[in-house]
This record gives structure tokens, C-alpha cells and sequence, in this order.
């Protein structure tokens, strides 16, 4: 999982962008069918790269909270992780239904 403090800063990001430029580049011209797999793979860096907003310091919810649960795996995010080592613990929806009195 990413944090935010291990994003790279515009600076580093650009720099990288440059770097992935380049090597797409020299990749392409030397063998581009040799080195197909590779530069696709360089490409969704690139894509990644270029459409993230390395200014904006929030977090997307799906890195945090688990929105799509998988019973077979027992890795959660840092929200539910959170919670659990609180002693809260998620409720199934008939406990939520608003017909439940306290």
C-alpha cells in the first residue's frame, strides 16, 4: 500500500516522466518488437505517471477502505485495521436497518 508521504514530489515526478520518455524512445527505435512487453509496461508507468495530480495531498478511499471484500483474504486496509484494533467491529445491515433500539 501507498502512503501519501511516499508519493514523489512534482519535481521527482516530472523527472521520472522525462526518464519513461526517454527509454520509450530509445526502446522503440532500437527493437520495438523485442522490447513490445517492456515498453507497454513503461507506457502504463507513463500513463499512471501523467494523470496522477502530484500537488493534490488527499487519498482516494479505495486505499484506505475496503470496498470490495474478499472472505479468502485476511489482509485489510488501514481503516477496517483501525477499527478492529479499536474493538469496533462492522455490523452486518440488519443491525443498521434504523429499526434496531438501543
Amino acid at each position: 500500500m501507498r502512503y501519501a508521504a511516499t508519493r514523489p514530489s512534482s519535481e521527482e515526478a516530472e523527472e521520472r516522466r522525462l526518464t519513461l520518455e526517454a527509454e520509450i524512445r530509445n526502446l522503440s527505435s532500437s527493437d520495438p518488437i523485442s522490447n513490445g512487453q517492456l515498453i507497454s509496461e513503461l507506457y502504463i508507468e507513463l500513463k499512471h505517471l501523467t494523470s496522477s495530480n502530484h500537488v493534490d495531498d488527499s487519498v482516494p478511499l479505495c486505499e484506505v477502505l475496503d470496498l470490495e471484500v474478499n472472505p479468502a483474504d485476511s489482509a485489510v486496509k488501514p481503516m477496517l485495521e483501525r477499527m478492529v484494533r479499536l474493538g469496533i467491529h462492522p455490523t452486518g445491515p440488519e443491525r443498521c436497518s434504523g429499526n434496531h433500539r438501543g
